[in-house]
């Protein structure tokens, strides 16, 4: 997941959607979000096509300390 979240924060990506919270994932910096808050952060469109990734490219190691400055995760709670 680090190396995820660092490969990710090099290509311009800047948050992931984890899709859930877990012990484990917040104590890698998981935060939720509401899902007004997210929706809003969907709706900014980008003015041009996301160029594809270059998996080939994806890094083998990565600190923690390091992804976590780089990048925001985000997971939705369940709607009530």
């Amino acid at each position: 997941l680090a190396a995820l979240c660092r490969f990710l924060a090099q290509e311009g990506v800047r948050w992931l959607d984890a899709q859930m919270t877990t012990p484990h994932l917040r104590s890698l910096g998981v935060q939720c979000v509401r899902r007004t808050d997210y929706l809003a952060m969907l709706s900014p469109a980008p003015s041009k096509a996301v160029p594809s990734l270059d998996w080939t490219q994806f890094p083998a190691h990565v600190s923690e300390r390091h992804h976590r400055r780089t990048l925001t995760r985000v997971s939705l709670p369940h709607d009530p």
